[in-house]
């Protein structure tokens, strides 16, 4: 219950952007593989081993280095 207030309280405070306003905080950064991408579907250290719950495909993630 302690854990469904606290992402109540949060939710209230996103910024909901699409992948473009997403790309542009990247700037001339390079991007990595896989890319801007759901976070369930990068898994760097081996296959996933459970299912993703859909309230995983909400959050966008990537890795980039400095050009």
């Amino acid at each position: 219950m302690r854990v469904f207030q606290t992402l109540s309280a949060v939710i209230e405070k996103l910024t909901w952007r699409d992948r473009a306003e997403i790309t542009q905080f990247f700037g001339d950064w390079q991007v990595l593989d896989p890319g801007l991408t759901v976070l369930n579907e990068w898994w760097p250290d081996g296959p996933q081993v459970a299912p993703m719950p859909a309230e995983g495909n909400l959050v966008l993630g990537a890795v980039a280095r400095k050009s």
